[in-house]
């Protein structure tokens, strides 16, 4: 699996652009999304932290990292978000390959 469907595939459960998802704007929305391409570009694709920086639009190893944590603490503390993850990781899985 190519890094861009995950990206793609993100984008759209949060009703943003990929364009979005790896570019400059912080809000929640777009936050939330960007954390949660992180977790499952780390999880789902093996990516090394860097490397999802990298995809990410170039961010730094750390902040990659930071949005990795952030999404797996919020799985673990919030169920609706983890059954929209597993949903994710399925359909990703589910559709084939681009």
């Amino acid at each position: 699996m190519e890094p861009r469907r995950v990206l793609e595939a993100v984008a759209a459960e949060f009703g943003i652009t990929v364009d979005e998802l790896v570019g400059r704007r912080r809000t929640a929305r777009v936050a939330l999304a960007r954390h949660t391409a992180a977790l499952l570009l780390r999880e789902q694709l093996g990516l090394q932290v860097t490397e999802v920086g990298r995809v990410l639009g170039g961010r730094h190893h750390a902040t990659a990292s930071n949005s990795i944590e952030r999404a797996y603490s919020r799985r673990l503390d919030r169920p609706t978000y983890r059954a929209r993850l597993e949903d994710l990781a399925d359909r990703l899985h589910r559709s084939p390959a681009a």
